[in-house]
């Protein structure tokens, strides 16, 4: 059975996401066990009754294992990159986490500076042509949000965390392998979420 893409974001929505599977799975339940546990208890929100979380375990188990599959089979190249970074220059998944985040806030930030008609180059004190750094274009963009209208804190506050990690932060890391360790990593990763969310969300509802 085929899973259509709204199906998938209701469940989604409603607990059921490979993150919550896996922490269940790893405690050793089955499939089924995991995907009804998801439902009812989902890490957010409310949870399903538990006679329509039966009912939808009983629709989808074989479609979500498949998925599963699938997920572990595109996860292969990944591992195998990982395993040489770490025998040749020492550098983890941690690394490689911080780095995909990284990246990812950048090239977000020119995305969305694009979308409000925020210019991506300056001109210097000399003549020259210069990009802006991914901390100006995100504060060029939280200025030009706020001039549109009172925002949701929860943006503000995702665009202040996300330029904590400084250019200079962001250099040693993505061009000089700077090793990062899991906390700093999960940091990372949770302050690109939020930013990636809110900041794409709050973009979608302008009219530019």
């Amino acid at each position: 059975m085929q899973i259509s893409k709204d199906e998938l974001r209701e469940l989604e929505s409603r607990g059921l996401t490979p993150r919550c599977l896996l922490k269940h799975l790893i405690k050793g339940k089955k499939l089924s066990e995991s995907i009804y546990e998801c439902l009812v208890n989902p890490p957010e929100g409310q949870g399903l009754s538990p006679k329509y979380a039966e009912r939808l375990v009983q629709k989808y188990s074989y479609t979500v294992e498949r998925m599963l599959m699938a997920f572990t089979s595109s996860m292969i190249p990944l591992y195998e990159i990982s395993n040489v970074l770490e025998k040749t220059m020492q550098l983890d998944t941690n690394w490689m986490m911080s780095v995909v985040c990284l990246a990812a806030q950048d090239a977000a930030s020119k995305k969305i500076a694009e979308k409000l008609e925020i210019p991506l180059k300056f001109i210097d004190q000399e003549g020259r042509t210069i990009y802006k750094s991914s901390i100006k274009l995100l504060e060029d963009i939280a200025t030009k949000l706020t001039s549109k209208g009172e925002k949701p804190s929860k943006l503000r506050a995702s665009l202040k965390v996300a330029k904590v990690y400084s250019e200079e932060f962001r250099n040693k890391v993505i061009h000089e392998g700077e090793p990062i360790d899991s906390e700093t990593a999960s940091h990372i990763s949770e302050a690109t979420t939020s930013l990636l969310k809110e900041l794409f969300l709050t973009s979608n509802h302008e009219q530019v």
